[in-house]
């Protein structure tokens, strides 16, 4: 679901529906940047003012433990999400780890793979309704996709 058109020089012309995830702790992509990589912080505001947020609006927390948290704006264009995680290595959190060694969920981990099912079907859900919001039940990532049994693998 992108809300905007292609422009003519092939970029992305309008707001689009982001989720971002990142831990504190990544050494490939540090969250606080690099000569080559922009600080998660950095990446956050390019969405935000991309997406018709002025800095007024107040996010909402889609999740939280005590190792991990999403914040969510509901931006004029199109919502922004952005979720981090403590002390992790560069890993997917939510399925397969990827082979790093590193990559063990803790306990309170959000489940990046249900979280993020949830969020696009919850703005699948509003396009073909045509409703501005959609009302959801909180999020409880459970394992709807057999993400467990994958995870185990």
């Amino acid at each position: 679901y992108v809300a905007g058109d292609c422009a003519p020089d092939g970029t992305l012309d309008g707001a689009v529906p982001v989720q971002s995830f990142h831990s504190l702790a990544d050494p490939t992509v540090p969250y606080n940047g690099t000569l080559t990589w922009s600080s998660q912080p950095e990446v956050d505001a390019l969405w935000l003012e991309k997406n018709g947020c002025d800095g007024s609006e107040e996010p909402v927390v889609s999740f939280s433990s005590a190792t991990s948290s999403c914040k969510r704006w509901e931006c004029p264009g199109a919502p922004y999400e952005t979720c981090i995680v403590n002390d992790m290595d560069h890993c997917w959190y939510g399925g397969r780890s990827g082979g790093f060694h590193t990559c063990v969920p803790e306990e309170g981990n959000v489940d990046m793979t249900a979280h993020m099912f949830e969020f696009w079907e919850e703005l699948a859900a509003k396009k073909a309704t045509g409703q501005d919001t959609v009302e959801t039940a909180p999020a409880t990532h459970e394992d709807r996709y057999g993400l467990d049994q994958l995870a185990g693998e």
